[in-house]
C-alpha cells in the first residue's frame, strides 16, 4: 500500500514574505489595536454586582414536622424570578433607585424599553447539588455604587417571596384540607343519620339482635306449650266434672224414685229406708264391683238419705243462724242448698265448669296472642340475613368515610403545624452568604479581551494583504521560483547589493 506523500513546507519561504511583506502585516496590527482601543474609549463601562443566596434545610426535624411545600426549589426559583421579573416589581426597582436617568445612553427612554431593559440585566443561576444548594443574583449596570444596591434589593425581594411562596402554599393546603375535611364531616354525619335512621327502622332484625330475638321464640315457644298443657288440664278436669254432673243426674234421677216410695209407704222411718237400701246394696255388691254405676248410684243414695235423717235429728238443737250482711248467697238459697245439697253439689259443678270454660278461652286467646308473636319474631328472625346485608353496605361506606375523614383530620393537623413553621421562618429559607458589593473594575467592555480579539484581527488581515500581495507580484526572489518558471537550470545568480554602484 502506498504512502501519502506529505508536502515539505518551506519554513525560509515562508519567514521571507514575512520579512519582505512587513509592513502590510504591521499596519493591519496597529489599527486593529488602534479600532480596539477606540472601542473601549468609546463604549460605556458596565460593572456586574454578585450575590450568592445559601438554602438553608428546615430547622425542625422533618421526623418531627413535615412541611407541606413539597414543590423543587428549581420550580420555586422559576416561580420568584418570575414575580421578580414583572414589570409591576421591575417599575417599582427603578422608581425607587432612579434608574430611568441613569440608563446607558443617558436618554429618556420609554418605560416598557427600561423594564426590558433591566430585565435582561438581572441573571439568576443555580448552583450546588445534593442538600447543599444555593443561586447566585447578579447584576450588570452602569454605575458601580447603583448595581451593588440593586443587587442586594433584588436578593432581598428573592428572600420576601420565597417566604411569602412558602407560607401561601402551607396556608393553601391547611384551606384546603379544612374544606375537604368540613365536606367529609357533613357527608359523615349524614351517613351517620342514614344508619341511625336503618335501625331504627329495622330494630329487632339487627344482626346484633339476633340471640335476644331467638331467646324471646324460644320462650315464647314454652309459653305457648304451657298453655297449650293448661288446657289439656282444663278439659281433663272439664271432662271428670261433666261426667261428675251426669253421675249426680242419675243419683238424682234415682234418689227421687226413691223418695217417691218412700213417701208411699204410710210410718216408714228413713233409718227403715235406710235398711232396705243397704241390703240392696249388699245384693248389688255379691253380683258387681265397688265401681259399678248402680253400686255407686246405691251408695249415693244412703248417704244423702243419711245426711237428711241427721239433719231432722238435729233441726230443733241447732240455732237459726243470722243474716250476713252483703253475703253472696241468700237466706232462702242457703236453706235451698241446705235441704238439697244434690242440687248445691249441681251448681257447684256448674259453676266449676263455666270458671274451666272461661279459663280455657282465656287460654286459647293467650295462645292465639303468643302465636301471633311468634310469628312476628320468626319474620324478624327470617329478615335478618337481607337487613345484615344492607348494613354491612351502610356499615362499610360509614367505616371508608370514617377512616378518610380521620385521615384527613391528621393531615389538617400536620398542614397548621407545617403552617406556623413557615410563619416562623422555621421552614426552608434563602439566606445571604456572600452579599453584593461595589465593584472596583468594570466587567464590559474587557479590556483584555478587546485587546486580544483585536491583534488578532490585525493579525489575520496583515498576513491575509501579504499573502495576497505575494501572490499578485510577479518578481522572483529565489533561485528555485525561476528555474521552476523557466523550466530550465540557472547557471549564475547575482546577489541583490544595496547602495549607489
Amino acid at each position: 500500500m502506498a504512502q501519502m506523500a506529505i508536502p515539505d513546507i518551506n519554513i525560509d519561504y515562508y519567514m521571507n514574505l514575512v520579512v519582505r511583506r512587513k509592513w502590510w502585516i504591521i499596519v493591519p496590527v496597529l489599527l486593529s489595536i488602534l479600532a480596539g482601543a477606540v472601542y473601549i474609549k468609546i463604549t460605556p463601562k458596565s460593572y456586574k454586582a454578585n450575590t450568592l443566596i445559601l438554602v438553608q434545610a428546615q430547622k425542625v426535624p422533618s421526623s418531627y414536622v413535615k412541611s407541606t411545600v413539597t414543590e423543587s426549589l428549581q420550580s420555586r426559583l422559576h416561580t420568584i424570578t418570575q414575580q421578580v421579573y414583572s414589570r409591576t416589581n421591575l417599575e417599582k426597582i427603578i422608581k425607587q433607585f432612579d434608574l430611568a436617568d441613569n440608563t446607558d445612553n443617558r436618554e429618556e427612554k420609554p418605560t416598557a424599553k427600561i423594564v426590558e431593559n433591566l430585565r435582561r440585566k438581572i441573571n439568576i443561576n443555580l448552583r450546588g447539588r445534593g442538600r447543599t444548594q444555593a443561586f447566585e443574583i447578579s447584576f450588570l449596570w452602569h454605575d458601580p455604587k447603583t448595581v451593588a444596591v440593586v443587587t442586594n434589593a433584588v436578593a432581598s425581594q428573592f428572600i420576601e417571596q420565597n417566604l411569602k411562596v412558602r407560607e401561601d402554599m402551607a396556608m393553601g393546603t391547611t384551606a384546603f384540607l379544612e374544606n375537604e375535611s368540613e365536606k367529609m364531616r357533613r357527608k359523615l354525619e349524614a351517613q351517620e343519620k342514614t344508619l341511625e335512621l336503618f335501625n331504627k327502622e329495622h330494630k329487632g332484625m339487627l344482626p346484633s339482635e339476633r340471640q335476644s330475638s331467638l331467646n324471646i321464640l324460644g320462650q315464647l315457644k314454652e309459653e305457648l306449650n304451657h298453655l297449650e298443657t293448661r288446657i289439656q288440664s282444663e278439659n281433663e278436669r272439664a271432662v271428670m266434672l261433666q261426667k261428675q254432673a251426669q253421675m249426680l243426674q242419675i243419683v238424682q234421677m234415682q234418689s227421687s224414685d226413691l223418695f217417691e216410695i218412700v213417701s208411699d209407704e204410710e210410718g216408714a222411718m228413713p233409718s227403715e229406708d235406710i235398711t232396705y237400701l243397704e241390703s240392696q246394696l249388699r245384693q248389688l255388691r255379691l253380683r258387681y264391683t265397688e265401681k259399678h254405676p248402680d253400686v255407686v248410684a246405691l251408695k249415693r243414695k244412703i248417704s244423702i238419705i243419711q245426711q237428711m235423717f241427721d239433719a231432722d235429728m238435729n233441726e230443733e238443737e241447732l240455732p237459726m243462724p243470722e243474716p250476713v250482711e252483703d253475703s253472696p248467697v241468700s237466706e232462702e238459697d242457703s236453706t235451698d242448698q241446705f235441704d238439697d245439697p244434690m242440687a248445691f253439689q249441681q251448681d257447684q259443678t256448674k259453676f266449676q265448669l263455666e270458671t274451666i270454660n272461661k279459663n280455657i278461652e282465656s287460654y286459647q286467646k293467650k295462645i292465639s296472642d303468643v302465636k301471633k308473636e311468634i310469628k312476628f319474631y320468626n319474620n324478624r328472625i327470617e329478615r335478618i340475613p337481607e337487613v345484615e346485608l344492607e348494613l354491612t353496605k351502610l356499615t362499610r361506606d360509614y367505616s371508608t368515610m370514617r377512616s378518610r375523614y380521620q385521615i384527613l383530620l391528621q393531615k389538617k393537623i400536620d398542614a397548621r403545624m407545617s403552617e406556623q413553621l413557615e410563619r416562623r421562618q422555621k421552614g426552608e429559607q434563602f439566606k445571604v452568604i456572600d452579599p453584593a458589593i461595589t465593584p472596583d473594575k468594570p466587567v464590559k467592555p474587557d479590556i483584555k479581551k478587546v485587546i486580544l480579539i483585536a491583534l488578532m484581527a490585525g493579525l489575520g488581515i496583515g498576513c491575509g494583504l501579504a499573502y495576497l500581495r505575494e501572490i499578485i507580484d510577479g518578481s522572483f526572489y529565489s533561485i528555485d521560483d525561476l528555474e521552476s518558471f523557466l523550466g530550465s537550470k540557472v547557471l549564475v545568480s547575482i546577489p541583490y547589493i544595496k547602495g549607489n554602484i
